[in-house]
């Protein structure tokens, strides 16, 4: 999502592409998920904050699930050779998983102090409020539909920190979908916020830094949390989000032989609201917005164009079965191009 810009605009820019393949129906079982370990991050306390001091631990409840979505909307705009492109919205696209807890103990994974939460997708939604993209609706849902066959495990500390994930599509998924589950699943990966060892209280904060891949981009992304409040296990945060990725060669999924994307240099910031519970793995409700400025070159048949994308992009994920209700605001539409 975070690269998506990139990949849209090779993608705008190939001469001879491949035409999109159709997502078959499925119809094999889904294969177990195979669990790799994770990079870990680097959580550093910039400052504990005021008195009284608590530790921040996850203690989630084995016998709760948990119902969660993950709503995408975004925006952006190209500039290619100088010439601007109007602004473009993609259809809001909401993801709806269940979380389960496995009891600690009970397999090598879940040993003594590691939380280990079982995936499963459960529906994919594409939605066009103005119905003003019926094509690009109906594209998005065909290659979304086998997601809702995807199971996975992540394993964390319980001070937030993913050690390890996995997960498994059905083995007839396309690889256009693959793909763009690999990035879903950079989203997934991130459903615990890293937490600091040492105690803190209201005001402190503290900064996580991480280098994911995300659409075969590799980024250096820092998060700095803010303590704003604490009661028992309601836990509420706020963070600033800072991304940056230097020049690498990206391979596109389906792209011809001849078609080169380079991507120059790639930059994000943007702002999230989170209220965490600790006796639960995914938030009641995390609010994160992000400005990203993408350049990059693309050669296709012998000829070069510079591309320059802006985007916006709000990602909201929501325990469907939060309780009490989450104090932020209500879900929005999707946002209005604006000419």
């Amino acid at each position: 999502m975070l690269s998506a810009s990139f990949i849209v605009a090779c993608s705008l820019l190939m001469q001879s592409p491949a035409a999109p393949e159709a997502a078959p129906v499925p119809t094999e079982p889904v294969p177990p998920p195979v669990m790799e370990p994770v990079e870990a991050p680097v959580v550093e306390l910039v400052h504990p904050g005021q008195a009284p001091l608590h530790e921040l631990r996850y203690q989630p409840r084995i016998d709760v699930k948990q119902t969660v979505s993950m709503t995408t909307i975004s925006r952006s705009q190209l500039v290619v050779g100088g010439q601007r492109s109007p602004e473009s919205s993609t259809p809001t696209q909401r993801v709806m998983f269940e979380l389960s807890m496995e009891k600690p103990g009970s397999s090598p994974e879940a040993a003594e102090g590691r939380i280990l939460a079982a995936a499963r997708v459960t529906k994919v939604e594409v939605i066009d409020e103005h119905r003003s993209m019926p094509g690009t609706v109906a594209m998005l849902r065909e290659q979304l539909r086998p997601l809702e066959r995807a199971e996975g495990r992540l394993v964390f500390s319980n001070d937030g920190l993913l050690q390890a994930s996995g997960f498994s599509l059905p083995q007839e998924t396309t690889s256009q979908v693959q793909a763009n589950f690999a990035e879903f699943q950079y989203w997934l990966n991130q459903f615990a916020v890293p937490l600091p060892r040492e105690a803190v209280g209201v005001g402190a904060s503290w900064r996580v830094k991480t280098r994911p891949v995300v659409s075969g981009v590799q980024l250096e992304q820092t998060v700095t949390y803010e303590l704003l409040s604490l009661d028992a296990d309601a836990v509420r945060l706020k963070a600033k989000v800072e991304q940056s990725a230097g020049p690498q060669l990206v391979k596109l999924v389906g792209a011809p032989d001849d078609v080169i994307c380079e991507l120059i240099s790639q930059s994000a910031t943007g702002e999230a609201e989170i209220d965490l519970n600790l006796a639960r793995l995914a938030a009641s409700l995390s609010v994160t917005s992000l400005r990203s400025e993408t350049t990059s070159r693309i050669t296709s048949g012998g000829v070069d164009h510079e591309v320059t994308s802006h985007n916006q992009i709000e990602l909201r994920i929501r325990s469907v079965d939060a309780d009490p209700p989450p104090a932020i605001a209500p879900e929005p539409a999707a946002p209005q191009p604006t000419n």
